[in-house]
């Protein structure tokens, strides 16, 4: 077997790193096209996932939308008829406030026109009483004036 000296050691092992380096190198062209690639077809993939993504979730969002105007449609209605209600008995409540106060006016103003028509009363009974009196002086004037004449002539 022949004997390798130091130098073809040497001069192989720098052989060999070269070899290494240019096989490294290759490899590292290699993978550095096969990631291109790879991400190349990540970001399409990425991109067709997304877009589905967003599809389904703009068909959930408009689902979730038609039923909430759905509810919403609902409560309005709901609201509305309460509403209804309330003003309806708030209405009736004040028509009965209204002619509890009306008919308690009017019974003050009838109480105070029977106390009027009272009075008026009285007065009309005295002026009767007092013109029956009147026609009754009125004739003794007449018969005293005859009197004092027929006294005073004498």
């Amino acid at each position: 077997m022949p004997t390798a000296s130091q130098k073809d050691l040497q001069a192989q092992t720098e052989n060999l790193a070269k070899l290494i380096k240019s096989e490294v190198g290759g490899l590292r062209t290699e993978m550095k096209s096969e990631i291109g690639g790879l991400r190349t077809e990540f970001k399409a993939d990425l991109s067709k996932e997304i877009g589905s993504v967003r599809s389904e979730l703009s068909k959930e969002i408009g689902s979730v939308r038609s039923e909430l105007s759905k509810e919403i449609g609902s409560v309005r209605s709901d609201m509305k008829k309460q509403f209804a209600f309330q003003r309806q008995e708030l209405v009736s409540y004040l028509d009965d406030k209204f002619e509890t106060n009306r008919r308690l006016m009017v019974d003050d103003m009838q109480n105070f026109q029977d106390a009027i028509i009272t009075e008026v009363k009285a007065i009309k009974q005295e002026t009767i009483v007092n013109s029956s009196h009147r026609v009754t002086l009125t004739d003794h004037e007449t018969r005293l004036s005859k009197v004092e004449r027929h006294l005073f002539s004498n």
